[in-house]
């Protein structure tokens, strides 16, 4: 509806490095507490639940002696996905406070997305301001945010994709952009740009038919 609009639009699909096994216990013991409410009995059933793990390495018929684990929550369980999600709470508060920028979290992937006037570039810039914070958070909540895997959908006139691509992301990734062609639907305009980075030397842009 926004394109309907004539608006552009910018998504932006973050991937986080090893998620599940970085979060730390104590910090999200602390957000059941203080961001849930969870306490007495329950609080010391999440506390059982994720304290006195552990892990060793085996190869063949080696195997390595046990150390404990105190950061993950396991993965491939009911309460994996819900514990991690509870852990990015205040993240989530962060990403609330910039109120041009829809966000959404589903386990460990974070979408942000924003509309504006093609005339507006400068609302890109709440976006970058949004990924600064985000980083900042994550540094000190001990997860990284995959560049590799991070990309940005870009749904514009073919005559602003450069500009918005220049205005809104080149001064804040220090790396390049790789264009490539996605596999979309014959009904979508030529417009749709999907963007990867860090990437090798910057690749020709090509608008998809």
């Amino acid at each position: 509806m926004d394109n309907d609009a004539g608006k552009c639009s910018v998504l932006l699909m973050l991937d986080l490095t090893s998620a599940f096994d970085t979060v730390d216990h104590h910090i999200l013991i602390e957000r059941l507490k203080k961001w849930v409410g969870v306490s007495g009995t329950a609080l010391e059933w999440f506390s059982s639940y994720l304290h006195h793990r552990s892990f060793s390495v085996a190869v063949s018929d080696f195997r390595s002696s046990s150390t404990s684990l105190t950061y993950g929550v396991p993965q491939g369980s009911v309460l994996g996905p819900l514990l991690f999600l509870i852990y990015l709470l205040p993240l989530q508060h962060i990403m609330g406070s910039f109120e041009d920028i829809s966000y959404h979290c589903y386990a460990d992937d974070i979408q942000l997305y924003i509309s504006f006037m093609p005339e507006d570039l400068s609302k890109l810039q709440r976006l970058n301001d949004c990924l600064d914070l985000i980083k900042r958070w994550m540094a000190a909540n001990f997860l990284q945010l995959n560049e590799g895997k991070t990309e940005v959908l870009v749904c514009a006139p073919d005559r602003f994709l450069s500009q918005i691509l220049t205005a809104g992301f080149g001064p804040f990734w220090s790396c390049s952009f790789c264009f490539r062609q996605a596999q979309l639907p014959a009904s979508l305009p030529g417009w749709v740009a999907l963007c990867q980075f860090p990437t090798p030397p910057v690749q020709p842009f090509r608008s998809f038919a």
